[in-house]
Order: C-alpha cells, then structure tokens, then sequence
C-alpha cells in the first residue's frame, strides 16, 4: 500500500498548484494484479473571501503509477466546473469535503500489466488551491495479488462455515 497524506496552505496571493507523491518498490511479483484505494480532500477558507480546489488542466487530481506508467487516473465529477474536471468550493468563513474510492479490498479492479521485483508504485495528487486558504489530501493506492483474492462466492462460504461452526459449538455445551 502506498498512502499520502497532506496538508498545505497557500500563502501567496494568486492561486497556486501543488503536487504531492509517495512511492514505494514492489518487492514480489505480481502475475495476476489489482488495485483499490481512496482519496479525501478537505478545503478551508482562511482569508474570509471563499474557498476553492480544482484538478489542474491535465486534468489528474488523483493517479496511481506503476513502473513509469500511469494505471490509474480518477476524476471525480463534480458541480461547478467542466466536464472531466474536478472542483471543490466553500463560502467565506467554511469548509467542505470530498471523498470517493475505487474497488475494494474483496473486489479489486485488475490491472493490464504485471507487477515486477523492482517496479515502483506511486501515488500522485495534482490539485490548485486558491489563494490565502488550506487544503488537506489524503489518499492510498493498494495493489494486491488477484489469485489471493477471496471471490464474494467463497467469502459468504466462509461465513456460513463460521456460522454453522459456532452453533455446533452451542449444541454441545448445551447437551
């Protein structure tokens, strides 16, 4: 898992890009790989005039990198600005929040690649702030084994095994 975890405040008196990255090196191999994670963004105004936080032009205010090559790009849809772009406002003296995922840790999203001994495995956020106020991001990137994966088939055997396991364990100390 990689995890990034932020908080920034924009001192200047123009809006102003920040970039935020954590890697870490795939230390297995990884025939059949998936991904899951999480982002939140908290925006608090500081100058009394308003709040705002937006994905840059590139569009990107959150991805996930693998070896050089990006495999994850999210761009929650937001109100307020266009079409595949990110943004996220507050009125003068407030704050507000975002917070979305992707898969789970049950049922992660493949990957069209494989991850090697070696690869590095990135986090990145991109996001502008406007002038005078705070933002704080947090995000993660899991990349796990497929093949180790429980199915939701085999997860609800598991519980239905536990279940019967404990109600045999009630009739006896009961008989």
């Amino acid at each position: 898992m990689v995890s990034v975890s932020r908080v920034v405040t924009n001192t200047r008196s123009i809006a102003q890009t920040f970039v935020f990255e954590a890697s870490i090196t795939a230390s297995e191999n990884i025939a059949a790989a998936g991904l899951f994670g999480s982002f939140s963004i908290v925006v608090s105004d500081f100058n009394r005039n308003g709040v705002m936080a937006a994905s840059t032009a590139a569009g990107d205010l959150y991805s996930g990198w693998l070896g050089g090559s990006r495999i994850k790009s999210f761009v929650p849809s937001t109100s307020g600005g266009p079409a595949g772009s990110f943004q996220l406002a507050a009125a003068a003296n407030s704050q507000n929040w975002f917070t979305a995922s992707f898969g789970s840790e049950i049922a992660p999203e493949a990957l069209p690649a494989s991850v090697h001994v070696g690869d590095e495995i990135k986090v990145r956020f991109e996001f502008v702030l406007s002038a005078g106020d705070q933002a704080a991001i947090s995000g993660s990137l899991n990349v796990v084994d497929m093949s180790a994966v429980p199915g939701p088939g085999s997860t609800a055997l598991l519980g239905l095994a536990a279940g019967i396991r404990g109600r045999n364990r009630r009739r006896t100390e009961n008989d």
